[in-house]
């Protein structure tokens, strides 16, 4: 199969993973709808510094963003309608928690600003992903939370590289970690629906992590051009402290 074929299939997995019903899902789509705006209004700033060079990454990257858009509008998942049900007096959508809006990402710079030759020029993710899945099969929430922040460490060599791999990996410990704080929320008979929804969230990052490791993987040669391409196109992500 033609990789950026596996790479749409696989990264999409996540999002046909996590998509919920139409009228509770704004975060998510609003998300998404922001994510292909600006990463339009930047393909033509990129190929001007690359000569043309980095029009397929952007390409891959906002068709990536549409197909799950498309999604978004189809009831493949009901994570947010199981929340509200278990825990009707929220007035902050799981959703709205987990994705972070694209309006924090900063104005574009031409280049890195550090002029260091880039180290970090691998990341294995097979091992992370196996290790997830194993957590995940335990109902270990604390342990995906501590394999996303020891990920996070070892990526943190050289932030020019991997940063969609980086991105999806905050987004996921993010999710881990708050799942403590909604669990102080929901009532004891509530808590295995809490844990079975967070879980399916958890594993649709984790089935991600193949198809964002090839993008990051046909991004590293704009990236080491000095091209800051993904790097400065995603928002910052805080890991919120858990307390069991």
């Amino acid at each position: 199969m033609n990789p950026t074929i596996k790479t749409v299939i696989g990264l999409i997995s996540i999002f046909a993973a996590i998509s919920v019903r139409a009228e509770s899902d704004q975060c998510f789509r609003e998300h998404l709808k922001e994510a292909i705006e600006l990463n339009r209004e930047r393909t033509s700033f990129y190929s001007q510094l690359t000569n043309g060079q980095s029009e397929k990454i952007s390409e891959k990257l906002i068709q990536l963003e549409s197909g799950a858009l498309a999604l978004t509008y189809t009831p493949i998942s009901n994570f947010d309608h199981e929340f509200k049900k278990i825990l009707p007096e929220s007035n902050v959508s799981p959703m709205c928690e987990v994705f972070i809006s694209m309006k924090s990402v900063p104005q574009p710079q031409k280049q890195f600003l550090s002029t260091q030759s880039i180290q970090n020029l691998d990341f294995k993710h097979e091992s992370l992903k196996s290790e997830l899945d194993q957590a995940l099969k335990k109902n270990e929430i604390k342990t995906v939370y501590d394999l996303g922040k020891k990920a996070l460490e070892n990526l943190s060599v050289d932030h020019r590289t991997f940063c969609m791999s980086r991105h999806l990996i905050e987004s996921m410990t993010r999710t881990a970690g708050l799942y403590f704080s909604w669990k102080n929320q929901v009532s004891t008979e509530n808590q295995s629906t809490l844990m079975k929804k967070t879980k399916q969230l958890l594993n649709a990052h984790r089935l991600a992590l193949g198809a964002v490791n090839k993008l990051d993987r046909d991004a590293i040669a704009i990236q080491m051009q000095g091209v800051p391409i993904i790097c400065q196109d995603v928002p910052a992500i805080p890991i919120p402290e858990i307390y069991e």
